[in-house]
């Protein structure tokens, strides 16, 4: 058997890395979560890139349960589809919605997690989605984890 576990940042100020990792993957990226996610981390993500070459062409949340017909409607905004990258905030759920939408339109992730007690943000495993369906086996490119900043910001 063999493992593979992405790149991970972690501490307070790791969002500082996101252009320095980025940028190698393309320029253009769409934030993606949880609503209570995407208010704890979409604005200090907007902030890390704004002195970079990363532009962030929308923000959305991914609908509440990761499922075919949030996949879908997230795929319905142009926003999503002219990202180079996507950038999955929250937990589980989020995460493996944009797990999928990452495999299917071979573009890279990175998650932003907003909890450090779910595995979804390191595993190939999908909770949320039926796996028989969703054969998909897909880590993302990095995890950029700023433990403290969410913890002040969120819930």
């Amino acid at each position: 058997m063999r493992k593979y576990y992405p790149n991970y940042s972690i501490g307070t100020d790791t969002y500082a890395d996101i252009p320095m990792v980025c940028e190698k993957y393309g320029t253009k990226a769409v934030i993606i979560g949880g609503k209570r996610a995407l208010a704890a981390a979409a604005d200090l993500i907007k902030e890390a890139v704004k002195d970079s070459k990363i532009t962030i062409t929308g923000v959305f949340e991914y609908g509440g349960e990761a499922s075919r017909e949030h996949i879908d409607e997230l795929n319905s905004h142009q926003e999503v589809v002219d990202a180079d990258m996507i950038f999955a905030c929250g937990g589980g759920k989020a995460i493996d919605t944009c797990k999928v939408l990452a495999q299917e339109s071979k573009r890279p992730f990175f998650t932003f997690p907003t909890l450090d007690d779910m595995d979804a943000v390191i595993t190939k495993a999908l909770s949320g989605i039926d796996v028989r369906k969703w054969p998909y086996e897909v880590t993302p490119d990095m995890i950029l984890d700023a433990v403290k900043k969410i913890e002040e910001v969120s819930f």
